[in-house]
């Protein structure tokens, strides 16, 4: 009898050691997958900025006066479009205020 409960103590130390080695084997996995994945990653962002730099030099910039000229036409544009805004919430106030004051005038 003393020979089972020596072959059971053996046993459960031996599940017990099994155990500790395949978490260290799982923990040595795991950071083994994050290292290549963080190294999967800096190679993906390397890729992304080259292919950046090789669209940008693909752009076609216009000379100074093209820019110029665009420039201020956004600028009249965006004034223009502003004015009208303006002028809509103006008449639209306008109308608020008068039909407020209806019932003063009854």
């Amino acid at each position: 009898m003393a020979e089972k409960n020596k072959e059971t103590v053996t046993t459960e130390k031996e599940k017990k050691a099994a155990a500790a080695k395949s978490e260290k084997e799982l923990r040595k996995a795991e950071k083994a997958k994050a290292k290549a994945e963080k190294k999967a990653k800096k190679a993906n962002s390397a890729g992304f900025l080259r292919s950046v730099i090789a669209e940008r030099k693909k752009i076609t910039w216009y000379a100074g006066k093209q820019s110029v000229s665009s420039t201020f036409a956004v600028l009249v544009t965006m004034v223009v479009i502003a004015a009208i805004i303006g002028g809509v919430d103006w008449v639209l106030g306008q109308g608020i205020n008068l039909l407020s004051r209806i019932p003063e005038l009854f």
